[in-house]
């Protein structure tokens, strides 16, 4: 088994003991990547609740609507 850099990015090869042929996968399928640093530090907790999720995205709705003057 080995590791290289290998169309675009890292790969993990290993013999296949059915074919005996090399494979290869990408290494973030494996256990062998290191853990996503966003996933350790948040450890499941989320940013946001989700009512301030819904607020947030009431928010950004009505700054992308189109301004209306009042007459």
């Amino acid at each position: 088994m080995g590791q290289r850099f290998a169309w675009g990015e890292e790969r993990v090869f290993f013999v296949d003991p059915q074919t005996r042929q090399i494979r290869s996968l990408p290494l973030a399928w494996t256990s062998l990547a290191p853990p996503d640093p966003f996933l350790v530090i948040a450890v499941g907790h989320t940013v946001l609740r989700l009512q301030d999720a819904q607020q947030l995205a009431q928010f950004l709705r009505q700054k992308q609507a189109p301004h209306q003057e009042d007459h």
